[in-house]
């Protein structure tokens, strides 16, 4: 696990600098430059239950996965459920942790007794917004243990246009596998121009 620390931390320290050049490197192959496919999409708020976690970057994966059934136990004793994927919202960090906030888009806004009911099962949900706005997407696929490989093909990829993003990046999880090392999931990485 050693492994998503150093490729989580790598990450967030490139995107959090302006995208450090030496980045750039890390998406050549054979001396080109191999750009990662990345779209410009807009980001529509929605209702959402948040909850906000900080975890040591061995145990992102593991932290997600909790956060991610807490929510769902906090919106089922309110009889709501999500109404698509999970978006993290990563905010910070240091060389030990990282600091997230994890969105499960709603369908609609709780009503009262929902919300009530669903804050009595999980007291530390909250429920707000997802973000909103434009925002640049790539999609990693594969293990969640593989995903700093996206992040520096994406940062490789801004450097070269000479884009600057915000510090907050997202990875909208389309689909988690059973453990960070096995393949099979699906990440949308998010960053939001200045």
């Amino acid at each position: 696990m050693a492994g998503i620390r150093t490729q989580a931390r790598h990450a967030l320290t490139a995107l959090a600098i302006a995208l450090a050049s030496e980045s750039s490197a890390a998406a050549a192959q054979d001396g080109v430059f191999v750009a990662p496919t990345v779209e410009t999409v807009r980001l529509v708020d929605r209702p959402a239950a948040l909850l906000r976690e900080r975890a040591p970057w061995d145990d992102v994966f593991a932290a997600l996965q909790e956060a991610t059934r807490v929510l769902e136990d906090g919106l089922a004793a309110g009889g709501l459920s999500a109404a698509g994927a999970p978006l993290v919202a990563f905010e910070g960090g240091d060389d030990l942790m990282v600091g997230f906030v994890l969105h499960l888009p709603l369908a609609r806004a709780p009503e009262p007794e929902e919300a009530d009911a669903a804050l009595a099962a999980a007291p530390r949900l909250v429920f707000g917004a997802t973000p909103s706005g434009y925002a640049m997407r790539t999609v990693h696929a594969g293990a969640y243990a593989e995903i700093g490989d996206a992040y520096e093909a994406l940062t490789a990829h801004l450097d070269q246009e000479g884009l600057v993003v915000e510090d907050v990046y997202y990875e909208e999880l389309l689909a988690l596998a059973a453990d960070a090392e096995a393949p099979g999931s699906r990440i949308a990485i998010l960053v939001v121009p200045e």
